[in-house]
């Protein structure tokens, strides 16, 4: 039972591992009209969250993060009136703000396994080459972190 431990262990590390949120088909199907989804992130639109205005501001500051190689390249969070094929869409943005909240409340304030001053050598980030996973996992980390600080991030590919 999570949480539930005799009173002489204590938790001191966790491992999360993600798959994207919520995205457009990777695919055409022939003879068929893609769907129109919209994924540019408007808070006004359904599913939304509180953060999200804050996440889409703060991801517009990210060029001091340390990413690896191409991944600098990948847009922080999707934004395209169309979505393209396999990008993210809001949905898939809130479902992973929504995981960073539970994380928060678990393992941030009730477990405190990142203190207040934390250094990169408290939190380590992956992702794939794909913008859609940088996304889900900057959406989480946006959640588990509000307003982070982007020097303190290092992103391996």
């Amino acid at each position: 039972m999570e949480g539930h431990a005799p009173h002489n262990l204590k938790l001191v590390s966790v491992q999360v591992m993600i798959r994207h949120g919520d995205r457009y088909p990777l695919y055409a199907i022939p003879r068929t009209k893609r769907p129109d989804i919209d994924c540019v992130l408007e808070p006004d639109r359904s599913p939304s969250h509180p953060n999200l205005a804050d996440f889409v501001n703060h991801m517009k500051k990210g060029s001091e993060a340390q990413m690896d190689g191409t991944l600098n390249s990948l847009a922080r969070f999707p934004s395209h009136s169309i979505c393209e094929m396999g990008e993210l869409t809001q949905t898939g943005v809130v479902q992973h703000l929504q995981n960073g909240q539970i994380l928060k409340e678990n393992y941030l304030k009730k477990h405190k396994l990142i203190p207040n001053d934390w250094t990169t050598k408290h939190l380590y980030l992956e992702s794939t080459g794909k913008s859609r996973t940088l996304q889900s996992g900057l959406a989480l980390l946006y959640s588990l972190l509000p307003g982070f600080d982007w020097k303190k991030i290092n992103i391996k590919h």
